[in-house]
């Protein structure tokens, strides 16, 4: 009886920690399978639009904004000239730049915009524009993040990449900009915190703000596959399979499901999302072992041939000719 009562109360404590916590704190908690499905779906996706130079590039920080704003203001502006409106110019043509995007004709204005977004983009006669809100007026960090993920919307229009509903084609919108390099970026400005002083005698508010439409945990999530296939080292990992498991070995990247034949020998496994290759090694542990061990080494900076999802055996000993491709 006592028991029972410890645990409720463990139980009880872990509630009320759980629903005081805050939207930032709730975004380390762990993401559930049908969201790291679509997520990795929106990697295959961006993966597929960006090229794999753009997704091993570095993440970008806020020097990607002070070197432009350095620039407007050593040029020498008159009184006449909007020197907000020129940093905005200069930083659509430099994360264009980023993208490896053809420029298209391009205009760009900020605007009172009443539906609450910071921004919007559309295409008219061949030319795009882009609307940026007052409230972004000067305040470089979000300009970067909304211009990252609007130039995103040009990249994937030029590709005509359209995903239904609305929600789906905005949050992978971001996922391509994320992966572009600018994540560390969206990661900051995705929920932060503005403390407000009210007058001297009020208590300082604390408010805060969201921008995007991936959470946190998202973005954290998409930075670590990033990061796992862009790694200039290799990594070994190790576990034991047994012969009937064969087809639930993880990606080492993006820890999607892959289909391996549970036979000793060596294979080069490509991942049919993320695109990570790594070198698989079946064994047995020891003799009379119904369990194999496996080896997966990730591959993906080194210059080998990409293999589609198929499996190509290293070694033909011990490898039934029916798993040899082709």
């Amino acid at each position: 009886m006592i028991l029972i009562c410890l645990i409720l109360v463990l139980v009880g404590v872990g509630l009320y920690l759980w629903l005081k916590k805050t939207p930032e704190q709730q975004g380390d908690m762990t993401i559930s399978p049908n969201r790291k499905a679509e997520l990795r779906n929106y990697f295959r996706i961006a993966r597929d639009v960006l090229g794999d130079e753009i997704l091993k590039s570095s993440n970008e920080t806020m020097s990607f904004c002070k070197s432009l704003r350095n620039e407007v203001f050593g040029a020498g502006h008159g009184p006449d000239v909007d020197e907000d409106m020129e940093f905005v110019k200069k930083l659509i043509l430099a994360v264009g730049k980023h993208y490896e995007l053809e420029m298209p004709r391009l205009k760009v204005k900020y605007s009172w915009l009443d539906d609450g977004k910071a921004a919007h983009v559309f295409m008219l006669n061949g030319i795009w524009y882009i609307e940026v809100d007052d409230r972004y007026y000067g305040d470089d960090l979000r300009l970067m993040t909304i211009i990252a993920h609007e130039m995103s919307h040009v990249v994937l229009g030029s590709k005509d990449i359209n995903l239904e509903p609305t929600l789906r084609n905005e949050e992978l919108t971001d996922a391509v900009a994320v992966l572009a390099g600018f994540g560390k970026i969206f990661h900051e400005v995705c929920f932060s915190k503005e403390y407000v002083e009210s007058g001297p005698d009020d208590p300082t508010l604390v408010r805060t703000r969201t921008m995007g439409y991936l959470k946190r945990e998202d973005i954290e999530f998409l930075l670590a596959v990033k990061a796992n296939i862009t790694a200039g080292y290799s990594t070994e990992r190790w576990s034991s399979i047994r012969p009937d498991d064969s087809g639930n070995m993880a990606c080492f990247a993006c820890s999607a499901a892959i289909k391996v034949p549970a036979h000793q020998g060596t294979y080069r496994v490509k991942c049919s999302i993320c695109g990570d290759i790594q070198r698989v090694r079946f064994g047995p542990i020891y003799a009379g072992e119904s369990k194999l061990l496996l080896s997966a080494e990730n591959m993906f900076m080194q210059p080998i041939l990409r293999l589609g999802d198929r499996l190509r055996p290293v070694k033909k000993a011990s490898v039934p000719r029916s798993n040899k491709s082709p």
